[in-house]
């Protein structure tokens, strides 16, 4: 049994560094001399060059104890979102919260604390077992870059353990969705507000028109769609020319994924074409659906692992992405294991200190049982 209490602590001591995405260096420096500390070489790799950030990806390993067994991956993020600066944790009996202005962090730096509480395990007590990585990653919630910028021709992994997201010890998130981003540039026509309004094609009205009939919110069981930034406009006396839209779909089904995005440009388009306007639409893929079936193996050990422990397995599909969708496009079979914490990328987001011990557990268990 791990002693959750030292690992709050150092969760506590993570999350007082800011490391909002692209800017991971003082947390990423902490953690290369963690490893050091503790004998493990660590290097960056170049990563953050595509996207001008502070950092590559951290990584370390080590080294087998036991000839041919499998390599394995463990994978935490270290950039966290806004508003995460300044962030004070309150711990009050087994909660661990931030004090209500910011995110507490925890997402990922339970993870990050997790996979240190086993790397020490692992050290000390030298268990047979095949290279074990350790990679922490940078700019995962502005896009997973961290992972898509790896270098895979660099390592080998059979599979990848990445810690991630709240949920309790047995949970298995097995499958997450593909996700698109949207933007929309509508192009009216300027004019003056008060004298010559019919002159005016307003951009913005066009866009509002198109959003009102749009599904949007949760779409079925598999998908997904948000309009969540909308920007335009001159002054307040000017008929609106311009007006940018962004937005998102996912969806487990690509089928289903295509059929949003295009519900959701043709409601714009249908609007735009009502007043005169006109709309350019840009649709980028973020990442790919993935979905391990329960008989897999590496589900399968992660299920005999809970059932050793006393836990409840439970696999379950994931709505959102995580570093674990691009491993798995790479061909490196990946599962999301819980941290303990709850209300991500919110004010009220916390860490439960008695989950981040049996979570520790947890993972040395499916560490364990992946070497038999």
């Amino acid at each position: 049994m791990f002693d959750a209490d030292k690992i709050a602590d150092e969760l506590c001591e993570f999350v007082r560094i800011d490391s909002l995405s692209g800017h991971e260096l003082n947390m990423a420096q902490l953690l290369s001399q963690r490893l050091e500390g503790l004998g493990l070489p660590t290097h960056f790799d170049d990563a953050h060059r595509p996207i001008d950030g502070e950092v590559g990806n951290l990584w370390s390993k080590i080294e087998g104890t036991g000839p041919g067994l499998p390599t394995l991956m463990l994978n935490a993020h270290m950039d966290t979102v806004k508003p995460g600066c300044g962030i004070e944790p309150i711990r009050e009996g087994d909660t661990i919260r931030s004090g209500g202005d910011t995110i507490l962090g925890g997402d990922d730096k339970a993870g990050i604390a997790i996979i240190f509480a086993v790397v020490r395990e692992l050290l000390e007590t030298k268990p047979p077992h095949g290279d074990i990585h350790i990679v922490f990653t940078i700019a995962e919630e502005v896009g997973l870059f961290g992972a898509k910028h790896m270098d895979y021709d660099s390592f080998r992994a059979d599979c990848a353990l990445v810690l991630d997201g709240g949920r309790e010890p047995g949970t298995i998130t097995t499958a997450a969705p593909s996700a698109l981003r949207l933007g929309y540039d509508i192009t009216g026509k300027a004019a003056h507000s008060g004298v010559k309004p019919e002159e005016g094609v307003s951009a913005i009205q066009a866009a509002a028109k198109g959003i009102a009939k749009m599904k949007l919110g949760r779409i079925d069981a598999e998908t997904t769609a948000n309009i969540g930034i909308i920007s335009g406009g001159q002054a307040r006396n000017i008929i609106p020319p311009d007006c940018r839209v962004e937005g998102e779909a996912r969806s487990h089904d690509p089928e289903k994924l295509d059929a949003q995005a295009r519900h959701m440009r043709d409601c714009l388009q249908q609007a735009c074409d009502e007043i005169g306007a006109t709309l350019e639409v840009e649709k980028i893929s973020s990442y790919r659906a993935f979905a391990l079936p329960d008989d897999h193996p590496l589900v399968s050990v992660a299920t005999d692992a809970a059932h050793e422990l006393g836990f409840e397995p439970k696999a379950e599909r994931g709505g959102g992405g995580s570093d674990a969708n691009i491993y798995n496009e790479h061909g490196i079979p990946a599962i999301i294991l819980p941290t303990g914490s709850a209300d991500p990328h919110t004010l009220k987001e916390s860490v439960s200190v008695r989950s981040l011990g049996r979570c520790a557990d947890y993972l040395l268990a499916v560490i364990a049982e992946l070497q038999h």
